[in-house]
């Protein structure tokens, strides 16, 4: 857990999803007030106050929860006092909204969007039925597609986010894909990222879906190499 104070007024913690295993907190739950998140937030405050001397009691506090990648998310906590007016309360709003934007577009400038999966825990994190894998070029994609076919039993789908081509690999069951063989290509033209279903989830909920189905395939097929 990082933590950084932006102001008297506001401070951002920045969560890894390793963060929320050890705490079996999924990032939809962070939207909802339940005893692990409330858990979660007092620890976070304490760390405000041990690391940053912010100082939150008896202060009403607005809170945003801003995913940023697959493997992390931006908690903005803001106080705000009853006896601001409307004006100053419109004025705060702006603030976090210009803060979220900025950190949105820094994002956009880091060269991978989706954290390596390089430790061992990421890898033991890992679901032997799904593969994902980032790419700069379309064309880079599709060649690497062009030495999949036929190795692959199951769905594959290409997402592009941030300027990068997501290319995810699910297999029907855990023996269908050849993970070893399949990834001695793809790491030849791309890089591999966690891959399990809350990478997957974060993939169809926030990428840019550009061929839903089979999309090995099809993209083999635009060279022409079937």
């Amino acid at each position: 857990m990082k933590v950084e104070k932006l102001s008297e007024t506001q401070i951002k913690f920045i969560l890894s999803q390793t963060d929320l295993l050890d705490r079996n907190i999924r990032v939809n739950e962070l939207a909802y007030n339940t005893e692990k998140t409330e858990q979660l937030f007092r620890e976070m405050m304490e760390q405000a106050m041990t690391q940053c001397q912010f100082n939150a009691e008896n202060t009403p506090l607005m809170v945003e929860a801003i995913p940023l990648s697959v493997d992390s998310v931006m908690i903005l906590v803001t106080k705000i006092s009853d006896l601001e007016p409307c004006e100053k309360r419109q004025e705060l709003l702006d603030k976090v909204r210009e803060v979220r934007k900025r950190t949105q577009q820094e994002t956009q400038y880091k060269k991978h969007a989706i954290a390596e999966s390089r430790s061992e825990s990421d890898q033991n994190s890992s679901d032997s039925r799904l593969s994902i894998y980032s790419f700069a070029t379309l064309d880079e994609v599709m060649v690497a597609c062009t030495r999949l076919v036929g190795r692959i039993k199951g769905n594959s789908i290409l997402f592009k986010s941030f300027g990068r081509f997501y290319l995810l690999i699910s297999a029907t069951e855990p023996g269908d894909l050849s993970i070893e063989s399949i990834e001695l290509i793809l790491n030849e033209y791309g890089q591999k990222h966690i891959s399990n279903k809350m990478s997957a989830f974060y993939l169809i909920e926030h990428a840019e879906t550009l061929v839903q189905d089979d999309a090995v395939r099809k993209l083999a097929l635009t060279l022409n190499y079937i």
